[in-house]
């Protein structure tokens, strides 16, 4: 018999084995999650510059945006300070809240780093944070 740990880190597998990108991958999975989470339908950006995301809801104020990264292992410093930087200087339209997804550590230091940009810059910063499965997954604020 399987425990709730067991059925967790078989989650965890499935996630990080799908393509990182495109509507079929960690990008639109995390679009479907959000969209469910949150009754506001979530699009994906298209392939090419995206202005640091993945995607955003469609026809909605304020404005939300996301970004997936699909990491096996921790998120790379420059992954996550590149994307909130490019929110933060987009000044096409204001950005109220950026969220990262990611199925990789994204270390406490880059999150207080990435939140103190948005905070500079007016966007708040919500990190859903993939942890290892010794560690529960749970979201920085």
């Amino acid at each position: 018999m399987s425990t709730p740990d067991d059925d967790i880190e078989k989650l965890r597998e499935w996630v990080r084995a799908l393509p990182p990108t495109g509507s079929d991958g960690f990008e639109g999975l995390l679009a479907a999650v959000l969209t469910d989470l949150t009754g506001i339908s979530f699009v994906l950006a298209k392939s090419g510059s995206q202005q640091g995301r993945d995607g955003d809801p469609s026809l909605i104020e304020p404005t939300i945006k996301f970004e997936a990264k699909r990491y096996d292992e921790r998120v790379p410093r420059e992954q996550v300070l590149s994307k909130i930087a490019e929110i933060a200087v987009d000044r096409k339209g204001q950005t109220d809240l950026w969220i990262l997804g990611s199925t990789g550590t994204v270390a406490a230091q880059d999150v207080e780093t990435a939140k103190d940009i948005g905070s500079q810059n007016g966007v708040g910063v919500l990190v859903l944070n993939g942890l290892p499965a010794a560690c529960p997954a749970f979201p920085h604020y």
